[in-house]
């Protein structure tokens, strides 16, 4: 097979909506900027990879466009806004599992002083 067809079998590659995931999981576990990681073997070119992350490809639905990505990590906004979510929500539980430990340490005093008083 000649360069041209060799080049002509990779640029006409259809992924499935799996592959697609997959890449975009290891794009962004990558660390890599995207045009670095479109440049690896097996990869899809920049502008289509570009249009997943962008959800560019997609259908639709009333016209609206899905959040753009950051250039350089690949997150969505989306993404970035649900780990910023997530660290909130752990901290918040944090907060409530102490509070939670302040005050059942506050009725185990409770407790023992009540014992005390009955032994007396």
């Amino acid at each position: 097979m000649s360069d041209t067809n060799t080049k002509q079998a990779i640029q006409g590659k259809r992924y499935t909506q799996e592959e697609r995931e997959a890449l975009i999981a290891e794009f962004n576990l990558s660390g890599a900027a995207m045009t670095a990681f479109c440049k690896m073997p097996g990869k899809p070119s920049y502008q289509v990879f570009k249009k997943w992350i962008e959800g560019d490809d997609a259908p639709k639905a009333s016209g609206s466009k899905t959040s753009s990505a950051s250039s350089r990590t690949g997150l969505t906004l989306r993404q970035k806004f649900e780990a910023t979510q997530a660290t909130a929500y752990l901290n918040f539980l944090k907060g409530e599992a102490a509070e939670l430990r302040t005050q059942l340490s506050a009725i185990e005093g409770e407790i023992q002083k009540l014992e005390a008083a009955q032994g007396e």
